[in-house]
C-alpha cells in the first residue's frame, strides 16, 4: 500500500477539472468511480461546489456555530492524497471506498467532506481522495501538518491487517516511536525526481496548449484577413462592373439608336396609307411600290440594329459573368493556398514539437534577417573604404 499525500490547494475546481477528468482532456475515461462523504449528492462535480461553498463561507459557519474568528484565513482548504495498490492487487471499488474512508478517519477529517475518484488509467489500482479541510458543522480548519506520518502509520497497520509487510516502513514508524527523527532520504529523492519530472511534463504540456492556441488564433486572424480582403475585392469589381456596364451600355444605346429610323418609317407607313385618288396617283406613279420597298428595307435595317444591340448586351453579360467567374477561382484558389499554408505550418509544429514561437514568423526568418543586415553592413563598410570616406562605428568610438 503505498499512501501519498499529494498536498493541498486553493481550488476545488481546479481539482475537479483534473482528477474527474482525462489529461489534457474534457474526457472522463479513466475514472473508474465516484465517491462522495458528507455531502447531499452523490454527484462529484456538484460535490466540488458544494465544497467550495463551504469554503467561501468559513466565517459564516463559525460564527453560526459560536466559535471565535482568530487566526489567519485559510488560503487552501483543499487537501488530496492518494492510496495505491500493489501491481497484481485487484481490490473491488467497494473495498477501496472503504480503505478511503478508514484513511480519512486517520487523518481526523471523518466529519469532513470529501470526495473519492477511483482511476484505472494505470497498472496499479488507486484511488484519490479530495477533502475540504474546513468542517461543515464548526467552519474550523483541520490541522494536517503532520499527515504524511498519520497516512505512514495508517498504512503500516493496513498493512498488518491484510499481511503485507514493509519493512522500511515499519523500522521507520519504530524509530519515530522511540523519539528518533527519521528522514526517508531516499523515498524523499524519488519524490523529488517524480515531482521535476511531473513539473518538466506539465511545462511541456502548457507550452503544447499554449502554442497550439496561439497557432489557432494565427490561423483565425490569417483566415478573417482574407475573408476581408475578399469582400473588398468583391466590393471593388462590383462597382467597377456597374460603371463599365453603365458605360458600354449607354455607347450601345447611342450606337444603335434606331429613332430617326423609325420616324422615317412612320412617314413611309403614312404614304402608303394615304388612299382615293392621291392613292390610286400614287400607285399609277410608282411611288407606292418604291414606299413598299423602303419601308420593308427601313424595317429589315431596324431589326438589324436591334439584334445587334442585343448581341452587344449579350456579349456583355457574358464577359461580366467571366470577370466573375474569374474572380471566384482567383478567391478559391488564394483560400486554398492559406489553408496549405496552415496545414504544413500545423504539420512542421507536430513533426518538430509545440515550440514557443515568439512571432508569427518562421523560425529561421530573424536569423536571415541578421545575417542578410551583417552582410549588408560590411559591403557598404568596403565601399567606404574604397572611397575613402569610411566613418568609424561605434565599437571604435568607445
Amino acid at each position: 500500500m503505498i499512501a501519498r499525500d499529494t498536498g493541498g490547494g486553493s481550488s476545488f475546481a481546479g481539482a475537479g477539472l483534473y482528477y474527474l477528468h482525462d489529461r489534457n482532456a474534457d474526457t472522463d475515461e479513466r475514472v473508474a468511480f465516484t465517491h462522495t462523504e458528507n455531502l447531499l449528492t452523490d454527484n462529484a462535480e456538484t460535490a466540488m461546489k458544494v465544497m467550495a461553498w463551504t469554503a467561501k463561507h468559513q466565517a459564516e459557519l463559525k460564527a453560526a456555530a459560536g466559535v471565535k474568528a482568530t487566526g489567519r484565513k485559510l488560503e487552501k482548504p483543499v487537501h488530496t492524497f492518494m492510496l495505491s495498490w500493489a501491481p497484481g492487487e485487484q481490490p473491488d471499488h467497494k473495498h477501496m471506498i472503504e480503505t478511503a474512508r478508514s484513511a480519512v478517519k486517520a487523518l481526523g477529517l471523518a466529519d469532513h467532506e470529501a470526495v473519492f475518484i477511483g482511476h484505472d488509467d494505470t497498472d496499479k489500482a488507486h484511488v484519490h481522495i479530495i477533502v475540504n479541510r474546513v468542517n461543515p458543522e464548526n467552519g474550523k480548519a483541520a490541522p494536517l501538518s503532520k499527515s504524511r506520518l498519520a497516512l505512514s502509520r495508517w498504512a503500516e497497520a493496513y498493512e498488518k491487517e491484510h499481511g503485507i509487510h514493509c519493512h522500511r516502513r515499519i523500522e521507520n514508524n519504530r524509530r519515530r516511536d522511540q523519539g528518533d527523527r527519521v528522514i526517508d532520504l531516499e523515498s524523499r529523492r524519488r519524490n523529488a525526481e517524480q515531482f521535476s519530472d511531473w513539473r518538466e511534463k506539465r511545462k511541456a504540456e502548457a507550452t503544447h496548449l499554449r502554442e497550439k492556441r496561439r497557432f489557432q488564433e494565427w490561423a483565425e486572424r490569417k483566415k478573417a484577413g482574407l475573408d476581408q480582403e475578399k469582400q473588398t475585392r468583391k466590393q471593388r469589381l462590383e462597382r467597377s462592373q456597374a460603371a463599365q456596364q453603365e458605360l458600354i451600355e449607354t455607347r450601345l444605346a447611342r450606337t444603335y439608336d434606331t429613332s430617326r429610323t423609325q420616324a422615317r418609317l412612320e412617314k413611309v407607313e403614312a404614304a402608303l396609307a394615304v388612299g382615293g385618288i392621291k392613292g390610286f396617283w400614287h400607285k399609277l406613279t410608282g411611288r407606292k411600290a418604291r414606299d413598299a420597298a423602303q419601308r420593308d428595307a427601313l424595317q429589315k435595317t431596324i431589326a438589324a440594329a436591334r439584334h445587334r444591340h442585343q448581341e452587344a448586351l449579350k456579349a456583355l453579360t457574358l464577359k461580366l459573368e467571366a470577370q466573375r467567374a474569374d474572380f471566384l477561382a482567383d478567391e478559391r484558389r488564394r483560400a486554398q493556398e492559406l489553408e496549405m499554408r496552415i496545414d504544413n505550418a500545423r504539420a512542421r509544429r507536430e513533426r518538430e514539437g509545440w515550440k514557443s514561437y515568439k512571432t508569427d514568423r518562421p523560425r529561421g526568418f530573424s536569423v536571415a534577417v541578421e545575417q542578410d543586415n551583417e552582410s549588408a553592413e560590411r559591403s557598404l563598410r568596403m565601399i567606404h573604404a574604397r572611397s575613402g570616406r569610411m566613418s568609424p562605428g561605434p565599437e571604435h568610438e568607445r
